[in-house]
């Protein structure tokens, strides 16, 4: 099957499984090494997922599951949504 296949099946599930959690994440949305991407002057501004109307909820799901090694061979996740780039994350290879 495709590449895109397996990614898009992954972060569906992610979603998927968040959505059906017990409540909402409180404090900062990935832990306390989350961090508003960096603004580079490059046309993707950084930008908290709550200021573009996302909940950060599933996301903070999504990255807990990709470090929690429930996701292997994923190396990066970055959403870019209104014109911000909201999620930043690298995680290392299997």
């Amino acid at each position: 099957m495709p590449r895109w296949f397996w990614v898009f099946a992954v972060v569906a599930s992610a979603l998927f499984i968040a959505a059906c959690s017990d409540g909402p994440i409180t404090g900062e949305p990935f832990g306390s090494d989350y961090a508003v991407p960096d603004d580079l002057s490059d046309g993707l501004g950084g930008s908290h997922p709550k200021s573009v109307g996302m909940d950060e909820a599933p996301l903070a799901a999504m990255v807990n599951e990709i470090r929690d090694g429930q996701w292997p061979n994923i190396h990066s996740v970055l959403v870019y949504r209104s014109g911000q780039l909201v999620l930043e994350e690298y995680f290392p290879g299997v």
